[in-house]
């Protein structure tokens, strides 16, 4: 391991254990001589995470000479521990952390974020070197072409989430924590058009952050018996939210359809024409939730409470209680606030989302065609 001292904090030698594009995608340490070493400058720290801090960093590639600014998480896990038969040095690491970049260093799709580098620091931690990102949708709204053309870039932002889940579901996986903090953008509105992702839209998407991503054994649609501990609370699958421990890829489906209503929620905060509604309260309400029952019964009060006919499993769920409160679906939210941001067709493209039955979900290679992308 190399002394941390001989380089200033923010200037170190990484030791590249993996690089995207080459032959091998193993991140087991089989041999600690003659790996290849990039230069990193530290800008600045731009987050913390559960296991990790984020930072900007300027990479230098001595092989190339090339310089890049890239994003690096280096992760914490406690002591380093010497690798079998060397003088290499490395902390343990956990399992959800080897889950997403061992998912990410095999992805290839313009809207994953994937990894360029698995490195390990001069003090022994592991580090992912990524992408640089302008933000996650939360800040989106706040740039002036979006606030322009916010339908457009709404309609592309969807169609571009879809597509990279369609690409996790060809590859096998279900991602389990698609919400509006795991998309990521790039802007490019001062770049040629060309490189827009739609003739509308310069915000380039990214879903990020595979910690919770899991194998999916055979079809998507095959259920397996799989940990509920899964899904940010608001963008929770309903079928999980009722306990049911047998699930489907349709549970990111669910999902999206929430960020779906998540990105209406906040264009309608922006605009601010609802302030003085007292009803727009209600709305917003509907879409917040403390715990599973909460969030259930919002679900309910805005769609409706699932019939038999709608969902025959609804009354079998675990969490299923019969007192439960019988709503009828909330047009008058629906019709004030949803329908006018984003049309008949894209209505009609959220209902299939949050469909109850998850059998009844459509794929969404399907949903990808929809007449809401024409």
């Amino acid at each position: 391991m190399c002394d941390s001292k001989q380089k200033s904090v923010s200037e170190l030698q990484y030791s590249v254990i993996y690089e995207k594009d080459q032959s091998s995608s193993s991140f087991r340490i089989k041999n600690t001589n003659g790996f290849k070493y990039v230069n990193c400058h530290k800008i600045k720290k731009i987050g913390n995470g559960t296991y990790g801090t984020v930072y900007l960093v300027k990479v230098h590639d001595p092989e190339t000479n090339q310089n890049e600014i890239k994003v690096v998480k280096e992760f914490s896990f406690g002591e380093p521990i010497q690798v079998s038969k060397s003088n290499f040095y490395v902390e343990p690491i956990n399992e959800y952390t080897l889950t997403e970049m061992d998912v990410l260093t095999k992805m290839n799709h313009i809207n994953l974020l994937t990894i360029d580098k698995v490195c390990i620091t001069p003090v022994g931690k592991w580090c992912a070197m990524m992408d640089y990102m302008d933000g996650d949708l939360t800040r989106l709204i706040n740039l002036n072409y979006f606030a322009e053309n916010q339908m457009n870039c709404i309609q592309s932002i969807m169609k571009q989430i879809i597509e990279a889940t369609i690409y996790l579901v060809q590859q096998g996986y279900m991602h389990r924590d698609i919400k509006l903090e795991n998309i990521l953008f790039r802007d490019l509105s001062n770049s040629d058009k060309s490189n827009w992702p739609s003739p509308t839209c310069p915000y380039l998407i990214k879903l990020a952050d595979f910690n919770l991503c899991t194998r999916v054994l055979g079809s998507s649609n095959k259920v397996q018996k799989l940990g509920t501990l899964v899904q940010t609370l608001n963008y929770r699958s309903i079928e999980i939210l009722l306990g049911h421990e047998q699930y489907n890829g349709s549970i990111d489906t669910w999902s999206i359809g929430c960020v779906f209503i998540q990105l209406i929620k906040l264009v309608l905060k922006v605009n601010n024409i609802h302030a003085s509604d007292s009803m727009f309260k209600e709305f917003l309400n509907c879409l917040y939730a403390n715990d599973e029952l909460e969030q259930t019964l919002n679900i309910f009060y805005l769609l409706g409470t699932p019939t038999n006919e709608q969902w025959p499993e609804f009354t079998k769920s675990k969490y299923y209680f019969p007192q439960m409160p019988r709503y009828e679906k909330n047009d008058v939210l629906i019709n004030k606030y949803i329908k006018p941001s984003i049309g008949e067709k894209g209505l009609d493209l959220l209902f299939l989302m949050l469909e109850y039955d998850p059998y009844k979900r459509p794929p969404l290679y399907l949903l990808n065609k929809h007449p809401y992308f024409t």
